[in-house]
């Protein structure tokens, strides 16, 4: 485990999200391939005011997967003011939403673990927990392109 710090938290360093398509609130804890959190559904656009689809369990966990790829790269002695690379979600299998919808304002963990693969593609095992209870879980297969593919037209 990693102490999570003040740079941690800065989710602008780590992923590419912005504006009302960052999800995530904070870090609360990561280690080697792996990142823990926290988001907390608010209404919007997508809401009934009261409640959040789960079917955003899917994007909250892409963005944790996000963050443990940032991590990787600060580890890795990426360049701490460069723009955070951004990734593709190339599939998401054995989506299972034990709910159906996330009481907004009910903070939630969400947890990405990398599972296999290496370089810059790889399956995680995800999924959203409130407390003991699993609210969705996914397998998610990412791809992180390096700086030249994303600067190609």
């Amino acid at each position: 485990m990693t102490a999570v710090t003040e740079n941690t938290r800065d989710l602008h360093a780590l992923i590419p999200h912005r504006g009302p398509w960052l999800l995530l609130e904070r870090v609360l804890d990561h280690g080697d391939g792996w990142a823990h959190c926290q988001v907390v559904p608010r209404p919007g656009p997508l809401t009934d005011g009261e409640h959040v689809p789960a079917t955003l369990a899917v994007e909250y966990m892409a963005q944790t997967v996000a963050v443990v790829f940032g991590l990787r790269g600060r580890a890795q002695g990426k360049a701490t003011g460069a723009a955070p690379v951004p990734g593709y979600l190339v599939a998401a299998r054995e989506v299972s939403l034990h709910v159906e919808a996330f009481p907004a304002g009910q903070p939630l963990t969400v947890e990405a673990r990398h599972a296999f693969g290496s370089g810059r593609a790889a399956r995680f095992e995800a999924r959203v927990v409130s407390g003991p209870r699993v609210l969705a879980e996914a397998q998610l297969t990412v791809y992180e392109p390096d700086s030249e593919e994303t600067q190609r037209p």
